[in-house]
């Protein structure tokens, strides 16, 4: 996944899911355990459910991660490879 520049959100949400969920499939409800985490970084976002959502589809379309549905399940796609 060479050439891939993460910034910000894409690269923070990342980072947790390469850190936290490496090795498993990981849910939507386990990522959103983290905002407290992320209302530090970010204090004046009232919407960081919906901007971790939206990040996550952005991993996708990078093919980063892979949905796999079944209730909001994921998936982190060639983890050995990836360094971003």
């Amino acid at each position: 996944m060479k050439g891939i520049e993460l910034k910000g959100w894409n690269y923070i949400v990342y980072e947790l899911i390469k850190k936290q969920f490496n090795n498993r499939v990981f849910s939507l409800s386990d990522i959103y355990k983290y905002v407290p985490e992320f209302k530090k970084v970010y204090p004046e976002n009232n919407h960081i459910e919906d901007k971790i959502r939206q990040i996550l589809q952005n991993l996708r379309d990078k093919g980063l991660v892979r949905f796999i549905g079944n209730k909001g399940k994921y998936e982190l796609i060639n983890k050995e490879s990836q360094k971003i």
